[in-house]
């Protein structure tokens, strides 16, 4: 088993995303990429919750969805007293491929964008980063 093999093994990734049958995919995905625990809410707010509840390593959260939406609930990650909440990467998820759109999420200081639909290689490949920068920050076991 390789290095990053093994942190699959040791993520925590809530999924954040108001389509039951989307977040169902995705968690689907993850499973098979070998990723533990996965936790689930279906809009910003509940994810903000869960957020603080489960303190995942990654969260892939939907841009638009209703009451609160992906971009609200970056700005209440990053804008938090925690330093750890404040750093938590977030890739946002969105059917939106508008050049603007992409560019407004990454000056939210979004980690990562990915265009649904998505394939699982494209998923690993956002994780891939994330993990490399979570071992490199010290939050998971170096690779």
């Amino acid at each position: 088993m390789t290095a990053l093999e093994d942190a699959y093994r040791s993520l925590n990734i809530l999924v954040i995303d108001d389509i039951q049958a989307f977040r169902t995919t995705i968690v689907s995905m993850l499973e098979r990429l070998g990723v533990p625990t996965i936790h689930q809410a279906a809009n910003g707010a509940e994810g903000f919750a869960e957020l603080l509840r489960t303190r995942p390593d990654i969260v892939l959260c939907d841009m638009h969805m209703g009451p609160m939406d992906g971009q609200e609930f970056l700005r209440r990650v990053r804008s938090a007293d925690d330093e750890w909440l404040r750093s938590v990467p977030v890739i946002f998820l969105s059917g939106d491929n508008n050049l603007d759109t992409v560019r407004g999420a990454a000056r939210q200081h979004s980690d990562g964008y990915l265009v649904k639909p998505f394939q699982i290689h494209d998923l690993k490949q956002q994780l891939d980063i994330m993990i490399a920068r979570l071992a490199e920050t010290g939050r998971i076991k170096p690779l």
